[in-house]
C-alpha cells in the first residue's frame, strides 16, 4: 500500500525521497544530501586589519643645525623641495605642532617627513 507524504504525494516507502537524486550547490547530482567530492572547498581568508591612508611611520632622521633633514633612514637627502609648519589644536589637551619637509633622497625617492615637536620624534607621512 502506498504511503502518503505530508505534501500528499504517494510513494512506496517513506525513505523514497533519499533515493531520489539531490542537486548539490555545484549543480552535480548526488544520491544523498552530502556534498559532492567535486564541489570546491571555500576557505575563509583572514582580513588584513584596516589602516589609515598615509598613516605616519616612525623614521630615523639626522638633521642639520637649522633642523632640516640631512639623512632619512640613512639615505642622503638630495633636495628639500618644500618646508611648512602645522600648528593646530593649541587650545586642547593634545595640541599638534609639526614641521614638515618634502624631500628627494639621493636615490630619487620622494618622501614627506615631519618632526612632531610635541613628542620630539620624526615620522614619514609618504614614501621611505
Amino acid at each position: 500500500m502506498p504511503f502518503k507524504s505530508r505534501a500528499g504525494f504517494a510513494s512506496a516507502t517513506s525513505k523514497s525521497s533519499l533515493a531520489m537524486p539531490f542537486k548539490s550547490r555545484a549543480g552535480f547530482a548526488s544520491a544523498t544530501s552530502k556534498s559532492s567530492l567535486a564541489m570546491p572547498t571555500i576557505k575563509a581568508v583572514p582580513a588584513s586589519p584596516a589602516r589609515r591612508i598615509n598613516e605616519p611611520v616612525s623614521v630615523r632622521v639626522e638633521a642639520h643645525v637649522d633642523g632640516s633633514p640631512r639623512r632619512v633612514n640613512r639615505a642622503e637627502v638630495a633636495v628639500v623641495r618644500e618646508e611648512w609648519r602645522v600648528v593646530d589644536r593649541w587650545w586642547t589637551e593634545e595640541p599638534v605642532s609639526r614641521r614638515y619637509f618634502d624631500v628627494v633622497l639621493a636615490g630619487g625617492e620622494h618622501a614627506v617627513v615631519y618632526l612632531d615637536e610635541e613628542v620630539g620624534r620624526w615620522f614619514s607621512q609618504r614614501g621611505v
